[in-house]
């Protein structure tokens, strides 16, 4: 009877995956790195941190790029690249373009800063003009782009911040009215949501971010959570 070679693959490369993800760090040379795509997270368990992705055989991860020697370890063999296990080939690999939050998609933070203190997010003080983050999303429309991704620390308010990503979807809309945009918001009232609906926005996040009024003071706690709710 012939072995089902197919299934074998499959659980290979999930296995191969698995491990991966389990370990969760890479080490990438310099010279490597600096010509590879690079997230920095401002939340979440890698904030903080350099992640690269890569997709084999149909299949995507991310891992955290380290300094130090590690188990697993980037190389680059001519124009391939693969992935090595205390300096065996483990894996052929191709880098992702993170610049895409998803595929056929862009996610945009258009600001790190921040008034509140959620213990989950990273806070930075770095500023990028509405200008540079509007070309930077018409850059990658015009390269066939369907979907947009808008979140934003809030500052200086609440009321600031909801303006200001009104005032950015607004931009997008005048030239592109055909894709869909999605924000992740702090809202402050119903109006706020029917602004937001009438500048373009497809759909919308307004997170609760913790199942009970207990974790979410605790931990978050920056609004009234029966308000939220």
């Amino acid at each position: 009877m012939e072995a089902d070679t197919g299934n074998i693959l499959i659980d290979e490369l999930a296995r191969k995956k698995a491990q991966l993800l389990s370990y969760g760090l890479i080490e990438v040379p310099k010279d490597i790195l600096s010509n590879l795509s690079v997230e920095r997270p401002k939340s979440g368990p890698s904030s903080g941190s350099n992640l690269v992705g890569f997709e084999f055989k149909g299949r995507r991860l991310k891992l955290v790029v380290s300094r130090k020697r590690e188990r697993f370890r980037l190389q680059r063999i001519g124009n391939e690249y693969v992935i090595l296990d205390r300096d065996e080939v483990f894996l052929k690999v191709k880098p992702l373009d993170l610049s895409t939050h998803a595929p056929g998609q862009v996610f945009i933070s258009l600001d790190n800063r921040c008034i509140f203190n959620c213990l989950f997010c990273r806070r930075e003080s770095i500023v990028r003009g509405e200008e540079k983050l509007l070309g930077f999303v018409r850059r990658h429309l015009e390269k066939g782009i369907s979907s947009l991704s808008i979140t934003s620390g809030v500052f200086p308010s609440v009321e600031g911040h909801v303006e200001r990503i009104e005032r950015f979807v607004k931009g997008i809309r005048k030239d592109y009215d055909d894709i869909s945009i999605g924000v992740e918001v702090v809202v402050g009232s119903r109006e706020d949501i029917e602004r937001l609906r009438s500048a373009g926005v497809d759909e919308m996040k307004i997170n609760l971010q913790f199942p009970t009024k207990k974790l979410f003071d605790a931990i978050c706690g920056y609004m009234e959570y029966e308000k939220i709710l």
